[in-house]
């Protein structure tokens, strides 16, 4: 599933595109790694043993004969907190659901319901993170002039 995910967006149209995942660094990372690999090439940079990003190179059509790059970060090294708590102190629309995936197995994931709530808890995090990062970098580009997509390259 999530091979089939990041192929998806490995096209021309999201060159060179920022992808954050919260605890990236420290826990999603290292599972997305090992898919990102059969993918394209990696370029990943850690520091003080924390993956702190990862850029995909991958082929593009065999009509334009380009390489595209995405670049995976870690949110929570931005925003220090929970998503939980970044969603209610930003005030975003979407909210961290909850959700035990200890819960989910090889049978019950089948199961049409399972999965559906699985898929649900998935979707809201993103929309979730997504709507606190916009927010994060209203506020800082306001504040202080500064677009936290183009920093975010030179932090590490």
């Amino acid at each position: 599933m999530l091979i089939t995910a990041i192929k998806a967006i490995c096209n021309w149209k999201y060159n060179n595109y920022n992808v954050y995942a919260h605890n990236f660094s420290s826990f999603d990372g290292i599972f997305l790694l090992k898919i990102l690999n059969k993918i394209g090439n990696i370029n990943p940079t850690i520091k003080d043993g924390k993956l702190i990003s990862v850029n995909l190179f991958y082929n593009g059509t065999k009509e334009d004969n380009k390489i595209y790059t995405i670049n995976f970060f870690d949110s929570i090294l931005l925003l220090q907190a929970s998503l939980r708590k970044l969603g209610k102190s930003f005030n975003v629309s979407t909210q961290k659901g909850s959700f035990d995936p200890t819960i989910v197995n090889e049978t019950n994931f089948k199961q049409a319901e399972m999965k559906k709530e699985v898929i649900k808890y998935c979707i809201d995090d993103c929309i979730s993170l997504h709507q606190v990062l916009i927010k994060f970098n209203y506020l800082i580009s306001n504040n202080f002039n500064i677009n936290i997509k183009k920093v975010q390259l030179y932090l590490h």
